[in-house]
């Protein structure tokens, strides 16, 4: 039960770290979006603010009225526009180089700007900058486009990356959770081997199996020799300690082939699969010997006593019958043996 909260345990963890880490990155893009949405607009925002300068000064120098401060401004947004730039310039190589080219050249026509004496030279150059920011406003407004749809493809990608992981993971909770109730529903608590009911399923197995192909298998029947006196002379729970025990021997005598169950009480079955009599019989004396010289009671040794047999295709009941009776033979004719049948 402990290894089945451990693993539980271990999926809730994992759990957690997966919700934690979707709203750390819906987080992490939420804000970051925001910073790079008011960047893009406050970039996109001062180049219309120097589009637009450049037309008030165009118009206030047709007229003959002196503005340089206009000029100012547009200088120092265009210095704000560079320091944008250079902040991107590695995300963005391209756009930042295209970029600097038309500052370089609308600072030129400003220059000129403000050079020029006649009105037909200020409008030709004022319109040239016009098209030159807009050109840049453009090209802002594509990047802005460009970079949020990969900052979108993205989040997209993991967040469908992170909804797959989930679903796996529930997946993955719901076969551990149905994996533990089915071998819960099969299993002995105290023995920690197979129950009455699944052997009845595993025995019918093996007998249909061999009408089939003639496959043999092997039975094992044991019984712990004088368990009800070692109950009333030392309690139930020393009697529950000591089928625990004996579960315990059984796992690490048999096979991993074999099948081993609590068939009632103190009483064990074992199914050796694909077994004849011969072989089966060894681990039965092995199991005995394990038994008796591992389990101790007053420095006195707790027995088995058992039958065995090789199924040969006899009624499956007469075939259990007659290893149980074998197993009773052996208790009544001085215990601690295994009597083939």
């Amino acid at each position: 039960m402990r290894k089945k909260s451990k693993v539980t345990d271990i999926i809730l963890f994992v759990l957690i770290i997966v919700v934690a880490t979707l709203v750390g990155i819906s987080a992490y893009f939420h804000f970051n979006v925001k910073k790079r949405i008011y960047e893009d607009s406050y970039f996109i925002n001062e180049l219309g603010l120097i589009r637009g300068g450049i037309q008030r000064y165009a118009k206030f120098k047709v007229a003959n009225i002196n503005k340089e401060n206009i000029i100012t401004e547009i200088e120092s947004r265009l210095k704000d526009i560079k320091f944008y730039l250079n902040k991107h310039k590695k995300c963005a190589p391209k756009f930042y180089s295209n970029a600097l080219k038309l500052i370089k050249l609308i600072q030129n026509n400003i220059y000129k700007l403000e050079n020029a004496k006649n009105k037909k030279t200020i409008i030709a150059i004022s319109e040239q900058l016009w098209i030159q920011t807009n050109i840049l406003v453009g090209n802002a407004l594509n990047y802005h486009k460009e970079k949020f749809y990969k900052i979108l493809k993205t989040f997209n990608l993991i967040i469908y990356l992170s909804i797959i992981f989930l679903i796996f993971i529930i997946y993955f909770v719901y076969i551990k959770i149905k994996k533990g109730i089915e071998i819960e529903s099969i299993t002995d608590k105290l023995t920690g081997l197979f129950n009455r009911m699944y052997f009845d399923v595993i025995f019918n197995y093996f007998i249909e199996k061999y009408k089939r192909n003639k496959t043999p298998f092997s039975m094992l029947i044991i019984d712990i020799d004088n368990f009800k006196k070692i109950n009333d002379t030392y309690g139930h729970q020393k009697g529950d300690e000591i089928l625990e025990n004996i579960g315990e021997i059984i796992k690490t005598t048999i096979r991993k082939t074999d099948f081993a169950f609590r068939y009632g009480g103190e009483e064990f079955v074992i199914i050796f699969p694909d077994t004849n009599i011969e072989t089966a019989y060894k681990v039965a004396q092995r199991l005995l010997n394990n038994i008796s010289s591992q389990i101790k009671l007053d420095s006195k040794p707790v027995t088995i006593s058992g039958g065995i047999g090789e199924y040969k295709g006899e009624n499956p009941r007469d075939f259990f019958e007659k290893i149980d009776e074998a197993l009773y033979f052996a208790k009544r004719n001085g215990k601690n043996q295994i009597l083939k049948v």
